[in-house]
């Protein structure tokens, strides 16, 4: 960074209370995918929140997390408007293997779980669809 620049950071602190490790472990991660599923310009400072618009501003299909994944990974999207999307995987032969979302959604921020327990390991592609819009990514399975 060049003197006198700026740069955003998000820190969190997640409570969580179990005689499981197991339970805690899961309540961690479910907290944590809530949490970054929030939009990057929502700050929290001392528990108060900053307003921020809940809709985007254009269609956007983030990179799925984690990635490598094994055996399941989320997928995050955001459309402006409702709109009807297609959220589909596919292999490196351009064969379908999944469809997460084939409906019509609501204008903001939304994600898919991608479960790929019965597929091999490798390469896959998740491409996100609406009225003239069509963006892809690439994601790793790993076994």
């Amino acid at each position: 960074m060049a003197p006198h620049d700026t740069q955003w950071a998000m820190a969190a602190l997640v409570p969580v209370t179990s005689s499981d490790r197991l339970k805690c472990v899961a309540l961690l991660r479910e907290r944590a995918a809530t949490l970054r599923s929030m939009a990057y310009d929502r700050l929290t400072s001392l528990g108060q929140t900053v307003p921020t618009s809940p809709v985007p501003n254009e269609v956007k299909l983030d990179q799925n997390y984690p990635n490598p994944f094994n055996p399941t990974t989320t997928i995050r999207y955001a459309v402006p408007r409702r709109s009807r999307i297609n959220l589909t995987v596919f292999n490196t032969l351009a064969q379908q293997v999944a469809v997460l979302v084939d409906r019509e959604v609501d204008a903001g921020y939304h994600e898919a779980q991608f479960d790929a327990r019965y597929l091999s390991s490798g390469v896959y592609f998740y491409r996100l669809s609406t009225a003239g819009n069509t963006q892809a990514k690439k994601l790793l399975l790993l076994r």
